[in-house]
């Protein structure tokens, strides 16, 4: 592995951490303004809520959970193995680890407990969205591999990730099982993590422009 060096986007990471810690703090402190801010968001989303609607952010919803985040990532996995891209599939899977990890000890740390009256029944802590980091971590990743791989263009990329990352934000506060101040520290933890890794996946994917199809 070549692992010499941070590359650029590695020091990216440094001042998205610092914002997230500052963001943290202020949540967790319960200032004015967010909980002002949290509180309109839901209103707005009551506003619009229709079963129709319902039914669709809880497909979107489904498609950042941790079963299915997993499940499609050893699908890719068996293609980069087929592909002999073992360190590819070893940057992606830290990476996705990484973030796991990252939110479960944040969850623990801030302990913020969930809005009132979600529209799904789930259990733990709420800050920050696990679904937002997973699902923005996964999806960046997939849509950097579907680029190097020559399936779609780099702009096409950048665009696929981050509809469905912001889809997934939208889901979990339309749901009310998260506010809005979670999934903002969601999407700050995840490209901290994401630029962590970017410069290892970056090089481990570069190995192989195209996949073996021997």
């Amino acid at each position: 592995m070549d692992l010499h060096g941070p590359g650029i986007c590695t020091w990216y990471a440094i001042p998205l951490f610092g914002i997230f810690v500052a963001f943290s703090l202020i949540v967790h402190c319960g200032v004015e303004g967010i909980e002002t801010v949290d509180g309109a968001w839901r209103d707005v989303m009551a506003s619009i809520a229709s079963a129709p609607l319902t039914d669709v952010m809880n497909l979107i919803s489904l498609i950042g959970s941790t079963a299915f985040v997993y499940s499609v990532s050893l699908i890719l996995f068996v293609h980069m193995w087929k592909s002999r891209m073992k360190e590819s599939i070893v940057s992606f899977f830290s990476m996705l680890v990484t973030a796991s990890l990252a939110v479960n000890a944040m969850k623990y740390a801030f302990r913020i407990p969930r809005p009132p009256d979600g529209l799904l029944h789930v259990s733990g802590y709420s800050y920050p969205s696990g679904h937002v980091v997973l699902t923005t971590v996964f999806y960046f990743g997939l849509a950097y591999a579907l680029y190097k791989w020559g399936r779609i263009s780099k702009v096409t990329s950048f665009l696929f990730a981050t509809f469905v990352s912001l889809a997934m934000g939208l889901s979990r506060t339309y749901l009310s099982v998260h506010y809005l101040s979670d999934v903002i520290g969601g999407y700050l933890l995840a490209l901290g993590v994401v630029a962590v890794f970017f410069s290892w996946l970056s090089r481990s994917f570069s190995r192989r422009d195209t996949p073996n199809t021997r």
